[in-house]
């Protein structure tokens, strides 16, 4: 099936007519497969009057089919006691796999796969790391397992490929993350995936061994997830191994898993297996291309938790025009979580706003931090909790220098408060980097 760049170059390609006329028609079919196999979504339908047979174009779908959060799940997992909210269309019987989310937001959320959903999952992966260059015989290095339900998607991937893979399952243990270059060099690896955080301590590490090329020099490229990557954590971990470092997003509820292409124009979503959309999160309503949203997916032939518009919660936007890559699919960009976004006056201030100042100045860069958020939105300044560099003598001093910067690049009111950077709470490969007060 692979042809040059592409593992399967005839959907990869497809154009956005034809893309839209087989999502209509896998819509219908996951709609109609939802309201008869789970008692959630029908009692959803049935409160506001809606049957599948009312779904008969894409607009319908969006306009008539509500979106769900994962409180919903929980909310009727409390009220009913059904461990997986009224969402489980198969028999358990034929469940091959069960995870659960990391609980970044909240109470974690359980999913399930089957074998098919594990094959469907697979196929988006393959896709995606073939295009940045995996072939048959490289060596994969994977990191970060254990909370994520990725790993089964990407070992099949892996296997289509023909390529080989090693999990390195032990970040959180401190010994196993000293050596892991090492262990990269000594099998020759091809590529390595991690977590945000993960990746900021092994470019700590490498840095100290010299030129990585020339230690490693199979390295096509590395990819992370778990938090956004911004600019700098992006430029200094290229620098630090000397091939290209990609970013790659995971909604694990909804078995579906996204990269970057070379371009790094985006993280690519393929629409002949999902529907992808942005949402606005107090309305719920569909917003246009390029639009801030909450990114919002429904997933086709998904047969244990066949969920409908699951809102992830996480702020971005959609691009989709075709990529220079030559795939003809939706893109996105995500801007940060929307709970750990604040609202300066009429402004809405994201992770990805902030990272990528903070962490250009040399006296905070890749140092922990944290925006205050307020429980009552808006507020009347952005705060910025940030640790500062070992070697900075004149804290007074940085700390006026970022503030001042900061509040004139971004056009609003800006205070830095230090703090010592254990007082910023880590969750495995994510930092808590919002810190929620009652009151201004």
């Amino acid at each position: 099936m692979a042809n040059g760049e592409f593992w399967n170059q005839k959907m990869e390609k497809l154009p956005r007519e034809e893309i839209k006329e087989l999502q209509l028609k896998r819509l219908k079919a996951i709609v109609r497969y939802s309201y008869d196999n789970t008692s959630f979504q029908r009692g959803k339908f049935k409160k506001i009057g809606v049957t599948p047979e009312d779904i008969k174009t894409i607009e319908d779908f969006q306009n008539k089919v509500p979106t769900m959060l994962k409180d919903d799940i929980r909310s009727e997992r409390s009220a009913t006691g059904d461990l997986y909210g009224g969402s489980l269309a198969v028999p358990k019987e034929r469940l091959s796999f069960m995870s659960r989310s990391t609980g970044t937001t909240g109470l974690p959320t359980l999913f399930v796969d089957t074998e098919k959903d594990i094959e469907t999952s697979s196929e988006q992966v393959v896709r995606a790391i073939y295009a940045l260059g995996l072939r048959k015989n490289d060596i994969c290095f994977l990191t970060e397992t254990g909370y994520l339900c990725w790993e089964l998607p990407v070992k099949r991937a892996v296997e289509k490929i023909g390529a080989k893979q090693l999990v390195f399952n032990t970040f959180f243990l401190e010994e196993h993350i000293i050596n892991f270059p090492n262990w990269l060099i000594k099998v020759k690896a091809n590529w390595f995936h991690t977590g945000t955080r993960i990746l900021h301590l092994y470019n700590q590490l490498v840095s100290l061994m010299g030129n990585m090329k020339e230690l490693l020099p199979s390295l096509k490229f590395c990819s992370q997830s778990g938090d956004i990557l911004s600019d700098p954590m992006r430029n200094r971990s290229e620098k630090c191994w000397g091939v290209p470092v990609y970013d790659h997003n995971s909604v694990s509820e909804m078995h579906t898993w996204g990269w970057e292409c070379p371009e790094k124009d985006g993280i690519h979503w393929y629409e002949d297996l999902l529907f992808l959309e942005a949402v606005d999160p107090q309305t719920g309503e569909s917003v246009g291309p390029s639009e801030e949203g909450d990114l919002t997916f429904t997933v086709f032939d998904i047969e244990a938790q066949p969920h409908l518009r699951w809102r992830t919660e996480d702020i971005g936007i959609i691009k989709t025009e075709p990529c220079n890559c030559g795939r003809t699919h939706a893109r996105t960009q995500v801007l940060g979580r929307e709970a750990f976004s604040v609202i300066v006056g009429d402004k809405t201030v994201h992770l990805r706003d902030v990272e990528d100042l903070l962490w250009s100045y040399p006296e905070t860069s890749f140092q922990p931090y944290q925006l205050v958020r307020y429980k009552t939105q808006p507020q009347s300044k952005l705060i910025i909790r940030t640790a500062l560099t070992p070697t900075v003598e004149d804290k007074q001093a940085a700390k006026n220098k970022i503030e001042e910067d900061m509040g004139k690049k971004l056009g609003l009111p800006t205070i830095i408060n230090l703090i010592d950077e254990s007082e910023v709470r880590v969750m495995g490969h994510k930092m808590q980097k919002v810190l929620v007060k009652d009151k201004e």
